[in-house]
């Protein structure tokens, strides 16, 4: 099947695993030798080089489904022999594709898709004819951060990007074309994150908008925003003694386990290499010191990489051209600075101690420049196609009902046993959840908790006892399985302290990094029957046992520290003899949202934990009770631009003590808070059907352009602005554009008598809501709000952009054109 080099490292690798967990591959090895000789090669890859947790948690038919696809396509896919044996088995047999539930898919999909593929001349061809399959299988929703299966969002037509990039990757593997899931960890002009898929054609990689098909590759609404990230990844799992040169070693940012982060940020963006060196006090360079590379966004630090430094003291990394903190730590000792890369490529670090007490500094961040690194381009025939086929795509899409999975939750309803509490268990459950859950789960949890429903309040007993779901982990039935693995001693000691609970976890289950991706939970059942798991993993199975034995615990919503019910209160399991409270303090009319504009975060020796305050009312000057220690607290105030002016304010936290932590918001000036975009080109009509490009409108003068949905708010909120201001606009030299659909718009009430009280309006017609789409990502603000509005230059560059309606919309507008500098 493959060289005889390739092969005999496959299985070096796997007998190497094998031996160091031979009561987890015990079984496994029986059924790998009953296999097809191409097959067990395959299933040796897997098991081989995935993260413990799966090999542990999901049955050896799950693996195999992909271990005979992939030997199937290796000799009879449409692609056979045009793939080097190192990027099929990471790129086309792999199964994970990042922190999905793992089912059964490739097959299935294969069976869908390959008349759709129909006889492409290349790879290239079949890409962007899968990807309007996928269109017609799945969109966009948002929902929380657990990633359903492929399969699952097949089902049930929607899913969030990370989710829609899975998918598609899935189905463009099921077919024998190498693809993975590429993402932006956070970007850094706005408070989000993304992922989208790139494809092995012919050689090289591209890139695509999963379920957003165009008629070229190296096209997608994220061009502009990926070009302003400041590093973008994707991933390798397993030995990288299995890459050979399918990847480039300049490129690695780290290795953590099974999984390896690659660079990808010279795909998408201006770059700069920048060398990190980290000294000690004395000035000698540190060695094994953990360097990361953090991005303001939703108001923390977040680390979109983390590396080691070598022997001497040094790290390297390529970064887009914007601005990132470089922090560095051993020990107890550490440093951190904030760097502009644009005017940096070196930075040092000297660790020290950090002395307790408090301490602020004020800082700017600014996000890269929006640069054309990928055209993008496709003719006025090619967007009609893409138009007309997304048109056909989207209508077999929205004949797909419901979540696919109507049926499990309707069968649970309907049983005969303790109908009163079956409808309050789903309660518990999140809204993804009942897109992938399975009765015959929900009814073995029901059948077993109920056994305690009498001894506690019902509310305590539906949400911390009798509820399935404990974190982010996938739902399974461990409760009889538990029992089962517990001797009786065990029980009744643990009855008698649930704090024995975590002391026997901690004594019993290992945490293995080096085997596991830290992304992934282990389940329950085979944690505590394998031994094996990560802290998070560990924290889940104290949950879990405490409520098969009828304890209500949790894992608290604050900072997800352990807990359980006693004496009518939660209870932490590892005692925090040292607590001490934060008063947090701020300005109501700064309009302070947790996430959004600040947030607190626990610094732990070799770690940081994000608390959620996000119930907090800062006008009510909260205290909280947390854990004596230090903590950053973060204010950052987003501009239009992606700039960020921001405060980290460290502050300790002293047993038995309170401290005040005051919220501030840094003000900007106006010069700061502007963007220079160019519009892009197209063109419009005016009233008699003359089309003129954009550009050719707006160039010559500043303007105000608004594309409109008159009559409908919050479009009638900004023109009621404008024509309350029309002195003030009219006492200006900058023109007003206005583009509605059609001349009819001219007839609604509103927009006529605004267009009577201003007096340098122009009108045009255009497709509004398509337009919005498309400016909206462009100038980076609401793609689906309308009205979009836009402050341009005499050179028609737009300077502020802004969709739906904000208030004080009109005071800016007007702050930016009588300020001059347009």
């Amino acid at each position: 099947m493959f060289s005889e080099k390739f092969t005999a490292k496959i299985g070096e690798l796997y007998t190497d695993r094998s031996s160091r967990m031979p009561a987890l591959f015990s079984d496994i090895d029986v059924k790998i030798g009953a296999c097809a000789p191409d097959t067990q090669v395959l299933l040796r890859y897997l098991y081989g080089n995935m993260p413990v947790s799966d090999a542990a948690g999901y049955p050896f038919e799950t693996f195999l489904d992909y271990a005979e696809h992939g030997a199937f396509l290796w000799e009879n896919g449409p692609f056979k022999g045009q793939v080097k044996e190192e990027i099929f088995c990471q790129y086309v047999v792999y199964h994970r594709i990042n922190t999905e539930d793992i089912s059964p898919c490739r097959s299935f999909f294969y069976g869908k898709v390959k008349e759709e593929a129909g006889s492409p001349d290349t790879m290239e061809e079949a890409v962007l004819a899968l990807n309007y399959w996928c269109a017609g299988e799945a969109t966009y929703r948002a929902s929380d951060d657990r990633t359903a299966s492929p399969m699952t969002v097949y089902r049930s037509a929607h899913g969030r990007c990370g989710e829609e990039s899975t998918f598609t990757v899935s189905v463009l593997r099921s077919m024998g074309i190498p693809a993975r899931q590429v993402y932006a960890p956070r970007w850094s002009h706005c408070d989000d994150n993304h992922a989208w898929v790139e494809a092995w054609c012919d050689g090289a990689w591209h890139f695509l908008g999963a379920c957003e098909p165009e008629e070229v590759l190296d096209k997608g609404w994220f061009l502009h925003a990926s070009s302003r990230a400041m590093l973008i990844h994707s991933r390798w799992y397993g030995s990288l003694e299995l890459a050979g040169d399918a990847i480039d070693t300049k490129n690695l940012v780290c290795t953590q386990g099974m999984t390896t982060e690659l660079n990808e940020i010279a795909t998408y963006a201006n770059t700069k290499r920048i060398k990190i060196t980290v000294l000690d006090e004395e000035g000698k360079p540190v060695q094994g010191a953990e360097v990361r590379v953090e991005v303001l966004n939703y108001s923390e630090f977040f680390p979109v990489a983390v590396m080691e430094t070598k022997e001497a003291g040094n790290a390297e990394i390529e970064l887009g051209l914007g601005s990132c903190r470089i922090s560095a730590a051993k020990g107890d000792m550490e440093s951190s600075e904030i760097v502009d890369v644009r005017e940096c490529a070196e930075i040092v670090l000297k660790l020290e101690k950090k002395s307790s007490g408090t301490e602020s500094v004020v800082f700017e961040c600014f996000a890269p420049q929006d640069a054309v690194i990928h055209s993008g381009f496709v003719t006025e025939e090619q967007r009609r196609q893409q138009k007309e086929k997304l048109a056909f795509r989207t209508a077999h899409r929205l004949n797909k009902k419901g979540t696919g999975n109507e049926g499990e939750v309707e069968a649970f309803l309907r049983g005969a046993t303790y109908s009163e509490y079956r409808s309050q268990l789903l309660d518990t459950l999140s809204e993804k959840d009942h897109m992938d859950l399975k009765a015959s789960v929900l009814e073995a949890h029901l059948n077993h908790a109920m056994q305690y429903a009498d001894r506690y309040p019902s509310d305590i007993f539906v949400n911390y006892v009798l509820a399935p779901r404990i974190s982010t982990e996938l739902l399974t039935d461990y409760r009889q399985r538990i029992e089962g693995l517990l001797a009786e001693n065990q029980k009744e000691l643990f009855l008698s302290s649930p704090d024995s609970v975590w002391s026997f976890i901690e004594e019993h289950v290992k945490e293995q990094p080096g085997e596991e991706y830290d992304a992934l939970l282990t389940l329950p059942v085979p944690c505590l029957k394998y031994g094996i798991g990560s802290r998070q993993s560990k924290e889940i199975l104290f949950v879990a046992i405490c409520r098969t034995l009828g304890i209500p615990a949790r894992l608290n919503p604050v900072d997800h520290a352990m807990e359980y019910y006693k004496d009518g209160r939660f209870l932490p399991v590892i005692a925090l003899e040292t607590v001490g409270k934060l008063k947090v303090c701020g300005e109501a009319s700064q309009n302070f949202v947790y996430f959004q504009n600040w947030a607190v975060t626990r610094k732990h020796p070799g770690e940081r934990k994000l608390l959620d305050l996000s119930d907090l009312r800062i006008d009510q000057n909260p205290e909280v009770s947390v854990p004596a220690g230090v903590y950053e607290v973060v204010t950052a105030n987003r501009l239009p631009n992606g700039n960020i002016l921001g405060r980290v304010e460290e502050v300790t936290v002293e047993p038995g003590k309170t401290v005040v932590t005051e919220l501030k918001l840094e003000e900007a000036e106006l010069s700061q808070m502007l963007e220079c975009v160019a519009m892009p080109p197209f063109e419009v009509e005016d009233l008699n059907g003359v089309k003129t490009g954009i550009t050719d409108i707006l160039k010559g003068s500043a303007n105000l352009t608004v594309w409109l949905s008159e009559g409908q708010e919050p479009t009638e909120h900004i023109l009621n602005e404008l024509c309350e201001r029309a002195e003030e606009f009219n006492r200006g030299e900058a023109g007003v554009v206005f583009l509605v659909n059609n001349g009819e718009a001219l007839k609604q009430p509103t927009l006529h008598k605004t267009m009577q009280l201003l007096d340098h309006v122009q009108v045009f017609c255009d497709c509004v809501e398509e337009r919005v789409s498309v400016l909206g990502r462009r100038f980076y603000v609401d793609p689906e709000s309308i009205p979009l509005i836009l402050v341009t230059d005499k050179e028609a560059n737009c300077v502020y952009a802004a969709s739906g309606y904000n208030v004080g919309t009109a005071d800016m507008i007007l702050k930016i054109l009588n300020a001059g500098i347009l």
